[in-house]
């Protein structure tokens, strides 16, 4: 049952950010609402060619285009803790370093709301939820998101630079497992809040692998692998 609800979670035409249901189901926090588009992508054409050129490299080249844009997702749920990290002078001024230009935040649920502004050489926009996150994704040079299986799946099915921010206030913690074997395949790169600063000083993007094109159940059986559905 687990599982046919991951399938059809995975197959579904919606593509969206917007405020889940009061109970959602364990196969719904698993996914997420966005995860259908990108399951879909994946299908049909795998990585964009864009993806595969060496502007994707991060910090590893010049970066100009490369990092102009930097997109960060939380998806229906809050954690205040990744949007305050991420919007932190620290952090801010690192991306800058890296050639960003333009930070967006999807904060969700949470009760960190930085104040959206646009400088001579920087902006910062803010929105907690929309109908599709896919245009934004698509912009992005860097995403940067929670561990949820959607938001992983529709960051790697859009072909970009992923790197997973692992929530460690979560007691049953599947978002740790699917970001560490996505890791060990060499798909995306992984931190915590603490070691995010590092992580972005030392981006290499160079060595990671394309998600394997596929259909959305071969998804449901690399998630149900992970937590156990199998």
């Amino acid at each position: 049952m687990q599982r046919l609800l991951l399938l059809l979670l995975l197959s579904s035409s919606s593509l969206q950010v917007a405020p889940p249901p009061p109970a959602a189901t364990r196969g719904e926090r698993l996914v997420g609402r966005s995860g259908s588009a990108a399951a879909r992508s994946l299908g049909e054409r795998g990585w964009s060619a864009a993806s595969r050129t060496p502007s994707r490299a991060g910090a590893r080249v010049p970066a100009g285009e490369a990092m102009d844009s930097v997109f960060v997702t939380v998806g229906t749920t809050s954690f205040d803790q990744l949007i305050e990290c991420v919007s932190s002078d620290a952090v801010t001024r690192i991306l800058q370093t890296l050639g960003c230009r333009k930070l967006t935040l999807q904060v969700g649920r949470g009760s960190v709301e930085p104040k959206a502004f646009t400088g001579p050489s920087f902006t910062l926009d803010v929105f907690r939820f929309k109908e599709s996150i896919a245009e934004d994704i698509q912009s992005a040079g860097l995403v940067i998101s929670h561990a949820g299986a959607g938001s992983c799946l529709e960051a790697l099915g859009a072909g970009k630079p992923l790197i997973v921010v692992i929530n460690e206030n979560l007691m049953d913690n599947h978002q740790l497992e699917l970001a560490k074997r996505l890791h060990r395949d060499g798909h995306l790169l992984y931190c915590t809040c603490s070691t995010l600063p590092e992580t972005l000083r030392s981006l290499d993007f160079a060595s990671l692998e394309p998600f394997p094109p596929g259909h959305p159940e071969k998804f449901a059986n690399f998630v149900d692998r992970i937590v156990g559905f199998q």
